[in-house]
């Protein structure tokens, strides 16, 4: 299907969830929080304020009328919109600040991007939003405080701030606020690669990259910032590049797993780019077949994060005809060395690598039929330790040619990502003592992040990956070094190690490919050998394995 229509058989279906993880109760003291763990299950102690976003996928319903939609102009779901926006703007920190996770956490996303949200409402609602002003006043807080700060480590999170404060300028005809929204867009300019991505956690995401397309699109298209209109053209030729022949997105190789395309930025553009019409084709058909990930596959938090633009993208989309095709891949070699990925293309298969992630790969056939994914690999180390090859380090050796493909490196501890009775104290007690100050709490956030998503602590444990291009396969051939370590050794399959909460979800196709699982006690009987070997044949048209030997060796020859 590539009808806009597409957008409205995606989120309509899911509006009753959206409803039932609403407070709906007028005389309850959490009346219009979305944040059911909180309100209903009482198992968290701090309203993420994200969640509130789900404010503007009602106030759309609410304002606009969509076909065969029951919800344009109804009065009560004016009265859940307002209420939503009164909680949000009570559970503001004094500073300006909101929190997603827990208390005093101050979070640059959940403060950019529910203020954003809260500002489209009042454009949207105009007169029918009831605490205007007490809002506004919300909202300058949250800019005040924002635009004290840059993050520069994840670019979509600062791409927020773009719409957000153009909207104050609207809203308020202030031209401070038009003046700071150009100072951010030149910043998050200059954070992008001349490769055309923006940086999530020091590597290239194909889910991340389209949310920031979506924000920058979303404040070019009010602003008509010329360097918003640059940066996005090179964006979204990079995001061409890893649309998969069976119109899918994303996997293993991006820096943060996620495998979606949020739809509003690419709609946005289609009337000003070719390169954008055609991925909105990809866009709206892989939506259709389930190969992309939406609003069906997505968790409640995700669901209310993202319904609104699905809504945005059914308004701003246009009618595309017959001459328009879906983005489909030439022969072609492409080596990024800013971002570690390598795109390499013929007439039997599209294979993309990350050298950076311990050459984690996606191999699918030409036609869309198949595909196979390689997350690398993953140990269990005898002090009881797990660590793996997958965790993004720009620091890993490559040698890059059209023949061959190698990497090598250290393994990463995988991070502990479980949340203990111990460590909730231990946090809850922080927060609320010395997280109270501002810089105390921001070192926790960053170390917090270092362990949980960077995943910086690295083993004892070093790998290579070769990769070598046949006529009708690739092979592939992973050395793993320091067995006397090991207890298990896991190679290819999907995975994902850090703590990423938009990626895991699964598409129609991404049910995971069995991964080969090697045991100590078959590996490592002689203890003069320190390396495993383990050697695999891919056909590139089948995208299935051909054959494997694994051999032990005193030492990685390489």
């Amino acid at each position: 299907m590539t009808s806009k229509n597409v957008y409205l058989q995606q989120i309509t279906p899911q509006i009753p969830r959206m409803l039932g993880l609403l407070d709906r109760s007028p005389h309850s003291e959490t009346y219009g929080c979305f944040d059911r763990a909180y309100w209903l299950y009482k198992t968290c102690d701090t309203p993420s304020a994200r969640y509130q976003e789900a404010a503007l996928t009602l106030a759309l319903l609410y304002s606009r009328e969509y076909p065969e939609s029951h919800h344009h102009k109804n009065k009560k779901l004016l009265e859940w919109v307002n209420a939503a926006l009164a909680f949000w703007s009570g559970i503001q920190e004094k500073d300006g600040s909101f929190n997603e996770w827990y208390p005093k956490e101050r979070s640059f996303v959940a403060t950019a991007f529910s203020s954003y949200a809260v500002t489209e409402c009042l454009l949207t609602l105009v007169d029918d939003a009831t605490e205007r002003d007490d809002l506004l006043k919300a909202c300058r807080k949250a800019c005040t405080w924002l635009t004290s700060r840059i993050e520069e480590r994840v670019a979509n999170q600062y791409a927020g701030t773009l719409p957000l404060l153009y909207n104050m300028y609207e809203l308020t005809g202030e031209e401070k606020y038009r003046d700071l929204a150009r100072d951010n867009c030149t910043t998050l300019v200059s954070l992008q690669s001349p490769e055309g991505w923006f940086p999530e956690y020091g590597g290239a995401d194909i889910g991340y990259h389209s949310v920031t397309i979506d924000y920058l699109a979303k404040y070019h298209a009010r602003s008509k910032d010329g360097k918003a209109a640059h940066a996005l053209y090179k964006a979204v030729e990079f995001l061409s590049l890893f649309i998969h022949p069976d119109d899918s997105a994303g996997g293993v190789y991006g820096s943060r797993n996620t495998r979606y395309i949020i739809p509003d930025g690419i709609e946005i553009l289609t009337k000003e780019n070719e390169l954008a019409r055609n991925i909105a084709v990809t866009l709206r058909q892989g939506l259709d077949k389930k190969t992309l990930i939406g609003p069906s596959q997505l968790d409640d938090r995700y669901l209310l994060y993202n319904g609104y633009t699905y809504l945005q993208a059914y308004d701003d989309a246009v009618k595309l005809g017959t001459e328009d095709k879906r983005v489909t891949q030439q022969a072609a070699f492409r080596n990024m060395t800013d971002s570690g990925l390598v795109v390499v293309t013929d007439s039997a298969s599209q294979l993309i690598v990350n050298v950076y992630k311990g050459g984690a790969f996606r191999l699918g056939s030409i036609d869309g039929s198949s595909h196979i994914e390689d997350a690398g690999v993953s140990v269990l180390l005898k002090d009881g330790s797990k660590a793996a090859s997958s965790i993004l380090d720009r620091n890993n050796k490559t040698m890059i040619s059209k023949e061959k493909i190698e990497t090598r490196g250290v393994c990463h501890k995988i991070p502990s990502n479980t949340l203990s009775p111990g460590k909730n104290i231990l946090l809850r007690g922080f927060q609320t003592t010395l997280g109270r100050l501002p810089g105390a709490s921001k070192a926790l956030k960053d170390r917090l992040r270092n362990n949980l998503i960077a995943g910086d602590e690295t083993v004892q444990t070093t790998w290579r990956r070769e990769i070598t291009f046949r006529d009708t396969e690739i092979e592939i051939n992973d050395w793993i070094n320091g067995l006397e370590d090991i207890e298990e050794i896991g190679v290819g399959g999907i995975f994902s190690y850090i703590s990423v909460p938009s990626s895991h979800y699964m598409s129609d196709i991404t049910y995971p490919q069995k991964n080969l699982v090697i045991r100590g006690e078959e590996f490592y009987k002689d203890n003069k050998k320190s390396t495993l070997l383990v050697k695999r044949r891919i056909s590139k048209d089948a995208c299935s394995l051909v054959g494997f030997r694994v051999d032990t060796l005193a030492a990685d020859s390489g």
